[in-house]
């Protein structure tokens, strides 16, 4: 008698590589005890449809609603290279709107899975098409260990997206009695210049379109005028590969461009952007990004800062008369003016705070100093645990000395205002990164404070963040589920 045959795809089913979104809404526990049923139900379909729109403007589909849970695929009908990144972005966005929007005890948690899954057409070859396999288990298995507040994202999903996207340290996530799984906290997206290029595969076959590139380069350079180069290809051959390439032989200088002619490192100024094919983002996006990044605008600035300085990056390279042309033409389109309330951003103070002191010297304090740091705070009586993850190597003093000051001014803060609470320092190598977390629990007592003084940066952590996004990295920092206080940095390694 003959074995049966193993049981195949059903008819149609087709095998595909999808990310999958877990999006949780609700009110935390100890609030929605106060919450009338009906004032409940009348909140969240406000919310749900928020989630939705956030997934559909990113290119997601919402599969399924049940309760505060939202099940999105990223990838059905039409699959795209950057399809992970869309569903991080997605679950970001929603993260943070609903932050600014909601209530205080609103609680939102997500996951995301990339991973093949079997998709079936639906009734009768049309309507919507289900999606079912490891992923979306994957991604429900993660979701039970998602803090408030936090993105998490399986290992397969953050190799897709880190040039995107910055991640605080993995984590070992233990959902219910399985296996313990890898997972990587989304911070937010990254800004500044362009990813070096060994977060890429080597650059294959493309000699030609490079030289190209580099030879345009050296004519600007030698007085020939400017010049476009347009990039044309399918997604997917290596558009954003080569231009890293292109990056960082600008950075190495003369000797790493073939006899071309390049002028110095210091000499060259690389300025990028990027436009989104889908979100909110404005249809000068990618020039705004540049503009910003030449005139050291950052996002927490107010309109009055941010103005000045745009008014003096333009001034460095035109008479005062056309700079005023140039600055009053670009304002609104990097956004003084609009969106920009009061004052906002960086104090005068803290402005100069950015751009004096030890930052960017030798004289600075270091990373190999940071157990020094630990052992100050365990004598002041704080609870300190540090974990180093990563091959430990030195960096460029300005990022060592950025680091520090960050794991310095978040320890003070819970040194000041929640003191006794216990408190861990993770530390990671990356290959191009340097990321960084200081997480406490709760105080044993509320309110608790201690009189023994423990060093700080001086900046508090307003000023952490500036000199992290001034250097191209990302900054995030808020208060936990359990209670106590979360702060997180990625800093680029060159």
């Amino acid at each position: 008698m003959a074995r049966p045959s193993p049981p195949s795809d059903p008819p149609g089913a087709e095998r595909k590589l999808v990310t999958v979104l877990l999006i949780d809404v609700d009110e935390a526990r100890e609030g929605f005890a106060d919450v009338d049923p009906e004032d409940a139900g009348r909140s969240l379909p406000g919310r749900l449809a928020r989630v939705r729109a956030e997934v559909e403007a990113h290119g997601g589909v919402v599969e399924e609603t049940l309760g505060g849970r939202t099940v999105a695929v990223f990838g059905i009908p039409r699959t795209r290279d950057d399809d992970p990144e869309r569903a991080v972005r997605a679950a970001l966005a929603v993260r943070d709107t609903l932050a600014r929007e909601a209530s205080p005890e609103l609680r939102v948690q997500a996951a995301v899975v990339t991973g093949e899954a079997l998709v079936r057409p639906g009734e009768g070859g049309w309507g919507r098409q289900r999606v079912t396999g490891d992923p979306l288990a994957a991604a429900t298995r993660l979701q039970e260990t998602v803090p408030a507040g936090t993105v998490l994202v399986s290992e397969t999903t953050r190799r897709a997206t880190e040039r995107a996207i910055a991640y605080g340290p993995a984590g070992q996530a233990r959902p219910g009695a399985g296996e313990p799984l890898t997972a990587w906290p989304a911070l937010a997206p990254r800004t500044g210049p362009a990813s070096p290029s060994r977060r890429f595969p080597p650059l294959v076959a493309r000699d030609r379109e490079l030289d190209a590139l580099l030879a345009a380069t050296a004519r600007a350079a030698a007085g020939g005028g400017p010049a476009l180069v347009t990039v044309v290809g399918a997604a997917g051959i290596g558009k954003s590969r080569l231009l890293a390439e292109l990056a960082d032989l600008l950075a190495t200088g003369p000797s790493s461009s073939g006899g071309l002619g390049l002028s110095p490192p210091d000499q060259i100024a690389w300025r990028q952007g990027r436009a989104l094919p889908y979100g909110d983002g404005p249809t000068f996006g990618a020039l705004a990004e540049a503009v910003k990044a030449e005139a050291g605008i950052l996002e927490s600035d107010g309109a009055e800062l941010a103005g000045r300085r745009l008014v003096a990056a333009a001034g460095a390279v035109a008479d005062p008369v056309t700079a005023a042309w140039v600055a009053g033409h670009l304002r609104r389109q990097v956004g003084v003016g609009a969106g920009r309330g009061g004052t906002g951003g960086l104090t005068t103070a803290a402005d100069r705070e950015l751009t004096g002191g030890d930052e960017g010297t030798a004289e600075g304090p270091c990373l190999s100093e940071l157990e020094e740091l630990i052992g100050q705070s365990a004598a002041a009586g704080m609870v300190v645990e540090l974990s180093v993850e990563g091959e430990t190597r030195g960096y460029a003093p300005k990022i060592e000395q950025t680091a520090y000051r960050v794991v310095q001014e978040a320890l003070t803060n819970v040194h000041k205002h929640a003191a006794g609470a216990k408190t861990q320092v993770r530390l990671a190598h990356r290959m191009s990164e340097i990321a960084m977390q200081v997480e406490n629990g709760p105080p044993p007592e509320p309110a608790s404070a201690s009189s023994a003084r423990l060093p700080s940066g001086g900046n508090g952590l307003v000023g952490m963040k500036e000199r992290v996004v001034a250097l191209g990295g990302v900054f995030v920092s808020g208060p936990t589920d359990a209670g106590g206080f979360r702060v997180s940095a990625v800093i680029p390694a060159a």
